[in-house]
């Protein structure tokens, strides 16, 4: 998505030579006439555009280990209730919830509900994406994969485990395009303002950009609204110490929210 202005004068004259009376006429629709208020938006701008840490967001996870601090964001009783207002969009892929399979459209079903995937590569490779919705179940799939693991698949990156590393998420494929950097036990509650390139308020955003990523120490969890006070609608979530060079039709250009512990 390009969060631009709509019919402003510069995109009208976007063929036109820049000049100063196109900036000028393309700031004044946005109602700034002054420098004050240019500098003022600029601040705003560059403020909401940067990564908060998650205990800023979630004082309740202070003292928690990655696997619990990301579990208790995404099974909180806050974030259950605003749940009540979500339709969720159909994956496009069937999905495995315990013993039960499902079809994209039955997604429905789970409608007002918190639908949370977690990253299974087997499950994926055979076509089918993973949900969980048992806190115990969750917390236990992140703590497997806090450890590096040892394997011929290039999805995992094994010795690598460095403590408090951040994550890396990448706009195209096998880690292409332009970079995001996320530190560690923070997190991107809106990434329709973090600006992936273009000129301030004419930019292009991370929002639904992301094709493929690198996490760090802990777990990162990509949801599919902006946080609002708090994350919305379907989460995906990848385990540490993992390489996904492309996430693919489950989640590929769907990411709107980022929260990593």
């Amino acid at each position: 998505m390009k969060p631009t202005a709509s019919n402003s004068s510069l995109e009208k004259k976007e063929e036109a030579k820049l000049s100063n009376s196109i900036l000028l006429d393309s700031l004044r629709e946005k109602g700034i006439s002054d420098l004050e208020t240019f500098v003022e938006r600029n601040i705003q701008a560059h403020t909401e555009s940067q990564a908060q840490p998650l205990v800023t967001l979630f004082p309740e996870t202070q003292d928690m280990s990655p696997e619990y601090a990301i579990t208790e964001i995404v099974f909180s009783s806050k974030a259950a209730t605003q749940a009540k207002e979500i339709t969720h969009n159909s994956p496009k892929m069937p999905f495995v919830l315990g013993n039960s399979y499902y079809k994209p459209s039955e997604i429905s079903k789970f409608n007002g509900r918190r639908v949370h995937f977690v990253w299974d590569r087997n499950m994926i490779q055979n076509g089918f994406l993973r949900v969980v919705t048992d806190r115990d179940e969750y917390r236990a799939f992140l703590a497997g994969s806090v450890q590096p693991k040892s394997t011929e698949s290039t999805e995992y990156i094994p010795y690598s485990h460095v403590p408090g590393a951040g994550h890396t998420f990448y706009q195209h494929i096998n880690f292409g395009g332009y970079v995001l950097n996320l530190a560690y036990r923070h997190a991107y509650p809106d990434l329709t303002k973090v600006t992936m390139s273009g000129f301030w308020f004419w930019a292009t955003s991370w929002n639904d950009q992301i094709s493929s990523l690198k996490t760090g120490s802990g777990p990162a969890v990509l949801w599919e609204h902006i946080m609002n006070p708090y994350p919305a609608g379907a989460s995906m979530t990848v385990g540490a110490n993992t390489n996904i060079p492309w996430i693919g039709s489950a989640w590929n250009d769907r990411i709107s929210c980022i929260t990593a512990s």
